[in-house]
């Protein structure tokens, strides 16, 4: 079971922590900063879904799966450049009686997992000098995530992996699913500066 493939989106607030640095004559601004996220996350799989057949990326985005996202980081601002270091807490869900596919509402098949993603980001302002533009970043990085996917039969909820689902011990089975993975996340999104030491960010990930 992947759970790999999910998107985030929201607002955060980045409140700056320390500014300057000087080296000898030459004088480069640098910030380190706090940020404060709030959103909303969908899970992308071949559960639930819009019409497609799931594994059709956004295009079976169904608005029904979305669950609220909170996370915080510690970003060091250089320039056009920043780095941080972010945790982000969500829950997925998936379920087959979101979709309109009548074979997915008949299989009637469904999953949910807590998920907490730590990852590092690298963020490039591509048009920082650029006047209308300056405030447009883009990001990617690297990150692990750790999930616990579970399922619902009969009001009750099941562990996953402890069920066997998939065929996860048969002898030539893929083996129990991992509850941690790596995960590449990538977005963008656009600063408005509220005030001198504070900014609100839109992110779309």
């Amino acid at each position: 079971m992947n759970f790999k493939k999910y998107t985030t989106w929201g607002l955060a607030i980045n409140l700056l922590l320390i500014t300057s640095t000087s080296v000898a004559q030459t004088y480069k601004s640098s910030s380190w900063s706090t940020n404060f996220y709030l959103g909303g996350s969908n899970l992308l799989g071949d559960l639930g879904g819009s019409r497609f057949i799931g594994n059709r990326g956004v295009f079976d985005y169904n608005i029904r799966a979305n669950r609220m996202a909170l996370g915080t980081g510690l970003t060091m601002n250089t320039g056009a450049f920043s780095v941080g270091l972010n945790v982000l807490g969500t829950r997925l869900v998936s379920n087959d009686a979101y979709s309109r596919q009548n074979f997915q509402v008949a299989r009637n098949l469904n999953v949910r997992t807590n998920l907490v993603e730590v990852s590092i980001l690298g963020e490039i302002r591509p048009f920082s000098r650029s006047a209308g533009f300056n405030r447009f970043y883009v990001y990617s990085g690297i990150g692990g995530i750790y999930f616990k996917p579970m399922s619902k039969l009969n009001d009750e909820w099941y562990d996953l992996r402890q069920a066997g689902t998939e065929g996860q011990y048969l002898e030539n089975g893929p083996g129990p699913y991992s509850e941690i993975d790596i995960v590449i996340p990538y977005g963008i999104g656009y600063k408005f500066r509220l005030a001198k030491s504070t900014s609100l960010l839109l992110d779309l990930g």
